[in-house]
């Protein structure tokens, strides 16, 4: 049911950014499915067998959604840009060097990328653990944390820095613990425009949702389906946004 609910509403988050913009209510009821898949991809990454697999399957799911992600993506224009262009420009934002010249507005990087981020500083953490006795390894185990932060920064992925940071907060925190709230909102400032802080603020509205729902029918659909919605529902949203 959790899983059903993020869809939900990231395709109302979606539908106000791509095809409805005036209509603002959206995005702010958008500001829900984050947090909810950053839950899950956290606790994904608790129940796994194997985290290689995870992150292994979660950087193909990104590869996948990248090139609609850039087609879907309302400050990107495609006049004079041939699909071939777009599938090799797609993954070189701001890149001039091989593809010149650069997408003019290109949204960065996926969802799916600062979740493969954010799985391997979580394996950085793991490692950390592992190493308790060894303070250099820890050390060097945390500065890949870090390190795994600002390259989502740097590559320009969706949501970032906060986006990483929240995962983290999912895995290393109970979504039960009332200190969950004022964790949340230490990551805020992360997304570095005061503004957009502000709206991302209603995501803490999404914890109790967590907490009603995420022992519901935990497989209402088939995996595939969560994992092909995403770019299914961009490159359909980008058909219509180009169309009309």
């Amino acid at each position: 049911m959790l899983k059903f609910i993020a869809l939900v509403v990231m395709l109302i988050d979606h539908i106000g950014a791509k095809l409805l913009p005036q209509f603002f209510f959206l995005r702010i009821i958008g500001r829900l499915s984050f947090p909810i898949f950053a839950y899950m991809v956290a606790t994904g990454a608790k129940r796994t067998r194997d985290l290689d697999i995870y992150i292994s399957r979660m950087l193909i799911f990104a590869f996948v959604s990248q090139i609609p992600f850039v087609y879907s993506s309302p400050s990107v224009s495609m006049a004079d840009m041939s699909l071939l262009e777009l599938s090799f420009k797609s993954f070189l934002p701001g890149v001039t060097f091989f593809a010149s010249p650069a997408i003019l507005g290109h949204p960065g990087l996926n969802i799916g990328f600062t979740f493969c981020f954010a799985l391997m500083a979580i394996k950085f953490i793991n490692q950390a653990k592992e190493y308790k006795n060894d303070r250099k390894n820890v050390a060097l185990s945390y500065l890949g944390v870090v390190a795994m932060i600002l390259v989502a920064f740097f590559l320009r992925t969706d949501y970032m820095m906060y986006g990483v940071a929240m995962v983290l907060v999912f895995y290393n925190f109970s979504i039960e613990e009332k200190s969950i709230y004022p964790k949340l909102i230490y990551i805020l400032p992360l997304l570095i425009n005061v503004s957009t802080m502000i709206v991302q603020s209603a995501s803490l509205l999404t914890v109790p949702i967590i907490k009603r729902f995420k022992d519901v029918a935990p497989n209402m659909l088939p995996r595939w389906v969560y994992y092909g919605f995403y770019p299914a529902h961009l490159l359909i949203l980008g058909i219509i946004m180009r169309q009309f």
